[in-house]
């Protein structure tokens, strides 16, 4: 960890202590609705993916003001203290591709193509260089600081990461009018984080072995799971069988006439699952998934 590195974290301790105090009760409590709220057309995020680092850098209190804002008013700071905390005001989370060689690497923004300098070659040794980076980062001094904290996330996750915040952004710009892609994303980190939510738990493994049968499988992802089920509650080729929890299971048929179902289809937590006995249904039930809801997924894996 460089020196900067410990200054922004020992501030950002302050800040969290100040904003865990019993006068921001009701704003925790509120924040954690926004920071985990849930419907059909929504991603759901735990409290537990993060909340503490949005709460702190993002989260707009009732007041319009920041954690930190009110830490500036409630502190007697030193110049130092102001310019640091300046820099977690103007701070961006994003997902991040490490770029260039020993002693001269930086960091590109999957989402926005910006190329960010990093202050200390000490702090971005640490990193993964083979995996994409979810960190935040500090404008400080003319370059940037990494937070200490970071997610790897592979390679073959970054086509349907930036698919998926594109999908988002065309949305805004079409409904609120044309914005800046580094505007976008700069304003919207809670969107941020349930992006990379879809995907960090996933298993990238197409097939698996329970000892008494192999299953085939693929994965697509998706964000709108209405979408979904109108269009397979719709379509001749696939039946719901279950419902339950905010999970919903349907069978795929290789014909309207109902005879032979080649897959179980399981939706849950942005995913839809297709499981099949042979490779031959699983590429017959791949192709069927994606004439009749490819528009709302992204294929994934198998």
């Amino acid at each position: 960890m460089s020196n900067n590195q410990n200054l922004f974290a020992e501030l950002i301790d302050e800040l969290l202590y100040f904003g865990s105090g019993a006068q921001f009760e009701q704003e925790i409590n509120d924040a954690k609705d926004i920071f985990s709220k849930t419907d059909q057309q929504e991603i759901q995020l735990s409290t537990d993916a993060g909340f503490n680092d949005w709460y702190i850098h993002d989260y707009k209190l009732k007041s319009e003001l920041y954690i930190a804002d009110l830490y500036r008013k409630d502190n007697d700071l030193n110049k130092d203290q102001k310019e640091i905390l300046d820099s977690v005001s103007a701070s961006i989370l994003s997902v991040f591709e490490v770029r260039g060689e020993e002693g001269s690497y930086f960091l590109k923004d999957i989402f926005t193509q910006r190329d960010y300098g990093i202050e200390s070659q000490e702090e971005i040794e640490f990193l993964d260089k083979k995996s994409l980076q979810f960190i935040r980062l500090y404008p400080y001094k003319g370059q940037f600081v990494l937070n200490t904290e970071s997610k790897s996330l592979g390679y073959n996750f970054k086509e349907i990461l930036v698919k998926t915040f594109m999908e988002q952004y065309n949305k805004y710009a079409k409904s609120l009018g044309v914005a800046e892609v580094e505007e976008f994303a700069y304003n919207n980190p809670l969107m941020v984080y349930k992006i990379v939510h879809i995907l960090e738990d996933l298993d990238a493994e197409t097939m698996y072995d329970n000892d008494e049968y192999l299953v085939y499988q693929s994965v697509f992802l998706y964000t709108e799971l209405n979408k979904i089920l109108e269009i397979m509650n719709n379509h001749p080729l696939f039946e719901c069988s279950l419902e339950e929890g905010g999970s919903y299971v349907y069978k795929l048929y290789e014909t309207e006439a109902k005879e032979n179902i080649i897959s179980e289809i399981v939706l849950c937590d942005n995913r839809l699952e297709s499981e099949c006995l042979n490779d031959i249904d699983l590429q017959a039930a791949k192709k069927s998934i994606a004439r009749s809801v490819g528009r709302c997924s992204y294929f994934f894996a198998g």
